[in-house]
């Protein structure tokens, strides 16, 4: 009995330490000095990468304000073979048009991301979407046999203070299906 409190204890302590050291972590980051470049790309890495998980949630939730956020005034957005949308008026205008016919979940993780300047850095994050058609969501008819798309966001982020924003996103399709 006494190795069973001892190991849950020891787990409790871990857990903690690991709490600990990433808030440790943040607060470093947080705190860099102007000439700690690495710390300073570890920082711009970090928000972008808050940046590119934030979208899917605004997005599919069609939170146009939180959405707006994500992008730089003179944004670009383009899925690839479509129009390219210019200003995040234009990108979120478009998002509220076609938001309403589908009820869409995206799944995405940031694959890559790498500083390419002071206050700029590029990264590519790996999707799959999921929807439905509007008029039948909440009905029982939930049901999608096959993803809508799987695609790859190639983003480029500027720094604006302490914000990373997206300044443009090219949706590359790799596979598509149709929501059923």
């Amino acid at each position: 009995m006494k190795i069973k409190t001892f190991a849950v204890l020891l787990t409790m302590l871990n857990l903690s330490a690991c709490g600990i050291y990433g808030e440790t972590i943040n607060n470093y980051y947080n705190q860099c000095q102007a000439g700690d470049a690495q710390c300073l790309q570890q920082k711009t890495i970090d928000a972008c990468t808050r940046t590119a998980n934030r979208y899917p949630y605004s997005r599919d939730r069609l939170l146009l304000e939180e959405y707006a956020d994500l992008m730089t005034q003179d944004a670009s957005f383009q899925i690839e073979g479509g129009p390219r949308l210019v200003g995040r008026e234009a990108i979120s205008r478009a998002l509220l048009d076609r938001g309403e016919e589908t009820v869409v979940r995206h799944f995405s993780n940031v694959v890559h991301i790498k500083v390419t300047g002071v206050d700029t850095a590029e990264g590519i994050s790996y999707v799959v979407v999921w929807g439905v058609d509007a008029a039948s969501y909440g009905e029982g008819k939930n049901t999608v046999k096959e993803p809508m798309a799987i695609a790859e966001y190639h983003d480029q982020f500027k720094m604006e203070e302490n914000t990373c924003r997206i300044s443009s996103r090219l949706v590359k399709i790799i596979f598509e299906g149709a929501a059923k």
